[in-house]
């Protein structure tokens, strides 16, 4: 059943009244950046390798890039990829492009070549806006290796044939020479004829109801899919990320969610919302955070328990001030280094890329969020039960698929027909199971689809089996989710060999770790023989009877 009501306790509490109220401020990521940055002018927005960045900064930073797309011919619509870290940068050209009317397309920092060429063809990219890489990550090699076209061209309009709307390419660092990639500076300089007037001309004709963002989420086909986004979808979770995350303007907030996912984009650039200040940091290390830690002050470390447990046993632990920490998540094993009395969940439930993130939350001390997730929609959202064979709407009390519908829902997948996104009334189907109570409060009882979560991304199995069918090298490839305490599941590619070929569990992660974004490799390999493998009676491995089987071995794998 469709449950869009609340119960009265629920309904009036000040939670649910603040998700309500977000949706009284600006829906255009323009408009809020113009909002947020006039509120908290004189407060600082972001710290960054020792640097400090203002709210009245930041805004002169994104209306640069919005006047520099403007006046080198990008209009409303113009879809302009981002390939950087967490960067002054990243953030200051998000709500750039945003201003100017553009679709920000994110694109995957851990992906590898071929993935972000992908990326760059299906959103029809015309601008890309980059840094040349990251750590032991070279981009822009990369791409010039893919296109050489980059290499040799003079800077300006590019045309490159396998990527036919691609025409600029722009460097925030040194692009060491490359022909056809602009200096961030030159780039920027070409909106130093455009006025305030005409950028606020421009931003005032960008609409809630237009598209604002593609996220890219793995697919059941094996293709990553791009999820299209409306502003208000993204502009709602931001305003409530302080809500969701109990965030204050005095906080000092670091995350390493990817902001190129949904949750970075809208709880971690929504703490910005609430006049806080962003302490950033390109790449997790745990030392070099600890550090950060001690040197900015932080007070809230707002990430995953995989970007957190590590730094409990590392040796400079117990060296460094983090009596500046207040809030940490409650299951994080740093808490014991730590002096806080309150044990604090954010309120998210239940989300995904479809619903930019959460579209469900808690109410502390209403359930354990953490061993009966689900809570109640929010506001605007509304879930429905449905049989995941015909469809069929349940009873409540009765298990099935959730589905979903509302105002922060995907306009669609792009380059995707309604009905290839949507059911005939509208929702979602998520591939996920759960049922929804008396009270209304929606429970997640796990994964319908075989589609893996691991670290909070989805990762689809016949996108790392098509990769391992391409090598040649072995007779069958079934790759499987085995549960894991911090990282949700694990990636487990149960294989058999090819006869006559000697093939290891190091040259299987070698050869997927030039195919495939690091978080789709298999954390191990099961080798099997061809007599082991259950097959159905359609000669296809039974895939709970694998996956039992990959637990198994990987248990034991532990304790040797």
């Amino acid at each position: 059943m469709t449950y869009p009501e609340l119960p009265p306790d629920i309904a009036n509490h000040p939670i649910t009244r603040a998700f309500e109220a977000c949706s009284d401020k600006p829906m255009t990521l323009g408009e809020l950046l113009r909002e947020v940055t006039t509120v908290h002018a004189d407060r600082q927005a972001l710290a960054f390798r020792g640097e400090a960045v203002g709210y009245r900064d930041l805004w002169q930073r994104a209306s640069q890039v919005a006047k520099a797309l403007i006046g080198a011919g990008y209009g409303k619509g113009s879809r302009v990829g981002l390939l950087m870290s967490a960067r002054p940068e990243f953030i200051a050209s998000a709500y750039g492009i945003a201003l100017a009317g553009g679709v920000v397309v994110l694109l995957h920092s851990v992906a590898v070549a071929k993935e972000r060429d992908y990326m760059l063809l299906h959103s029809d990219c015309a601008v890309l806006l980059m840094q040349t890489g990251l750590h032991r990550q070279d981009w822009l090699r990369e791409l010039t290796e893919l296109h050489p076209e980059v290499a040799r061209q003079k800077s300006g309009e590019l045309s490159i044939d396998g990527l036919p709307f691609l025409r600029r390419v722009v460097c925030v660092d040194d692009a060491r020479g490359v022909a056809g990639v602009q200096a961030w500076s030159d780039f920027l300089a070409m909106g130093a004829a455009v006025s305030d007037t005409v950028l606020d001309g421009v931003s005032g004709q960008v609409h809630a109801s237009d598209d604002a963002v593609v996220i890219y989420s793995s697919g059941s086909t094996g293709r990553p899919k791009g999820v299209l986004h409306r502003h208000r979808a993204a502009c709602l979770q931001q305003w409530r990320s302080p809500v969701i995350n109990s965030i204050e303007a005095t906080d000092r907030v670091w995350s390493m969610n990817p902001l190129f996912w949904s949750a970075g984009f809208a709880f971690t650039l929504g703490a910005l919302t609430a006049g806080s200040c962003l302490v950033l940091q390109e790449r997790f290390e745990p030392g070099e955070t600890l550090e950060l830690i001690e040197r900015e002050r932080i007070t809230i470390l707002l990430s995953a328990l995989t970007t957190i447990n590590p730094m409990t046993d590392h040796p400079d632990v117990t060296k460094r001030d983090l009596s500046s920490i207040r809030r940490i998540p409650m299951a994080a094993t740093l808490r014991r280094h730590l002096n806080i009395e309150s044990n604090w969940a954010p309120t998210v439930a239940f989300g995904m890329s479809e619903s930019f993130a959460t579209a469900s939350y808690v109410i502390p001390g209403d359930v354990d969020p953490i061993k009966e997730p689900g809570g109640y929609p929010m506001p605007g959202m509304r879930f429905r039960i449905v049989d995941p064979v015909t469809g069929k709407e349940l009873p409540r009390g009765e298990k099935g698929e959730l589905t979903i519908q509302g105002r922060q829902v995907m306009r669609g997948y792009y380059k995707k027909n309604p009905e290839e996104c949507f059911d005939e009334d509208g929702f979602v189907h998520t591939g996920d199971g759960g049922f929804i109570d008396e009270r209304g409060r929606v429970h997640w009882t796990g994964r319908l689809s075989n589609m893996i979560k691991t670290k909070g991304a989805n990762v689809s199995p016949l996108e790392v089996e098509d990769a391992l069918t391409r090598w040649g090298k072995l007779k069958m490839a079934c790759v499987v989710g085995v549960p894991h305490a911090e990282r949700g599941e694990d990636v487990i590619a149960c294989v058999v060999a090819q006869d006559d070929i000697r093939v290891t569990e190091q040259d299987i992660i070698t050869f997927l770790r030039g195919e495939l974004a690091s978080y789709k490799v298999p954390r191990h390999v099961v080798f099997m023989r061809l007599d082991e493998v259950p097959f159905t009676a359609s000669n296809k491995p039974r895939l709970g009877d694998m996956r039992n089987i990959a637990i198994a071995r990987v248990a034991a794998l532990a304790k040797d």
